[in-house]
């Protein structure tokens, strides 16, 4: 923000010597780095800014180091212990908030490729709850009913499933469960089908 394109080009990463390095990442605390600190090409390319000296803030999330604020001064005043708290507490809540956006991505790309594995099997394949609520199903399932998405996610197994086997409630594959497969008279789409019915825990944390 507010610097030249030139320095951007030429320090978009900032070289911070070692002792400063250790003192961010083993105290997670402030620190100043004033230009006449810096190796010359850094300190000069500062000047040229019109910095004195940086305050450098890292960002620690709750598992983790998200990245560090580098704010630039003309001047070099005196810094009151609480405002370099009040900053690290700043830095601190944004560094947890960016690590929350990095987990949500994490999560939303696996969902998408677990999506993606599970509309690639043309075995039909349904996920219900306890209550028998359909939570999942892949692209074959969603084929084979001819229904829309919305009209079929979180409606029970009994609305949903074709009954040309009979009259049944609940999930009638559940229903007729024994370990491994078996190949029974299908109750939803007729002829003859080779079922499973594993149980599906989902873990939270």
């Amino acid at each position: 923000v507010r610097l030249s394109e030139q320095f951007l080009r030429a320090r978009g990463t900032l070289e911070v010597r070692a002792s400063y390095g250790a003192h961010l990442l083993r105290l997670g605390l402030p620190a100043v780095l004033r230009a006449t600190h810096a190796d010359e090409a850094t300190r000069r390319d500062l000047r040229n800014e019109g910095f004195d000296h940086l305050v450098l803030t890292p960002m620690k999330g709750k598992t983790s180091m998200s990245g560090v604020i580098c704010l630039g001064f003309a001047r070099h005043p005196s810094y009151r212990a609480e405002e370099l708290h009040f900053l690290a507490s700043t830095a601190n809540q944004i560094g947890i908030a960016v690590e929350n956006l990095r987990l949500l991505e994490q999560i939303i790309r696996s969902h998408r490729q677990w999506i993606s594995t599970f509309d690639s099997i043309d075995d039909l394949i349904l996920v219900h709850d306890v209550q028998h609520r359909i939570l999942k199903l892949n692209r074959a399932m969603l084929q084979r009913l001819g229904h829309p998405y919305q009209e079929v996610i979180f409606q029970r197994c009994e609305e949903v499933l074709p009954h040309r086997g009979g009259d049944w409630q609940g999930c009638p594959y559940c229903a007729r469960a024994r370990p491994g497969f078996g190949e029974d008279p299908d109750p939803c789409f007729g002829g003859s089908s080779l079922a499973s019915t594993p149980p599906f825990t989902a873990q939270t944390t």
